[in-house]
């Protein structure tokens, strides 16, 4: 029997500032924390990769992470699995980010589809094993595409959530949900 084909999607610890209010913050003490309790909950699957977000809360959940396993992963940098794209001119990014989650999937920007479905695609190609420290969004975004949602609104992982997508036959799966918080846009 073959070990399942499972990936990670790992949602960054608490920042020390919030979207929408500081453009890249680093985590919070209780951010680095989250971010070791999510290596050792990854520890038995002992992950070869971890794909990052270039966002300073990504890098350092993973840097978390690796600290926490006992062989450390390969480490990638991987812009695809980066926040969504804020189009220009945006005055009130939470308010604009509010309306995205809930248009439906065929009514999205192009551009927001376009970034959406990088995101599941690189997520596909990633290894067995693979740990994606990525975001709150772009975890919906691949959690909604491989489900079937209609928009881009899935669930509300939590900081330093772990949810599981298995792999069969090339197509992804859910297995589990990460854990759930409320999210606040106000």
């Amino acid at each position: 029997m073959t070990a399942p084909d499972r990936l990670f999607l790992v949602r960054h610890a608490e920042p020390a500032g919030q979207w929408g209010d500081v453009a890249d913050p680093g985590l919070s003490a209780n951010g680095r924390a989250q971010a070791a309790a999510a290596g050792a909950a990854l520890q038995a699957h002992a992950p070869a990769l971890v794909l990052c977000s270039p966002l300073a809360r990504c890098r350092e959940t993973a840097a978390g992470l690796i600290g926490a396993l006992d062989a450390a992963p390969a480490l990638r940098i991987e812009p695809k699995v980066a926040e969504i794209p804020v189009p220009d001119g945006i005055a009130d990014r939470r308010a604009w980010l509010a309306d995205t989650l809930v248009t439906p999937l065929d009514a999205l920007d192009p551009a927001v589809l376009g970034w959406a479905n990088a995101a599941r695609a690189t997520v596909e190609a990633a290894p067995a094993g693979s740990v994606i420290c990525s975001h709150f969004v772009a975890i919906n975004a691949v959690v909604a595409l491989v489900g079937g949602a209609r928009h881009l609104h899935a669930f509300d992982p939590a900081h330093a959530s772990i949810t599981v997508l298995g792999r069969s036959q090339g197509r992804l799966h859910i297995e589990a949900l990460g854990a759930q918080a409320t999210m606040r846009l106000t």
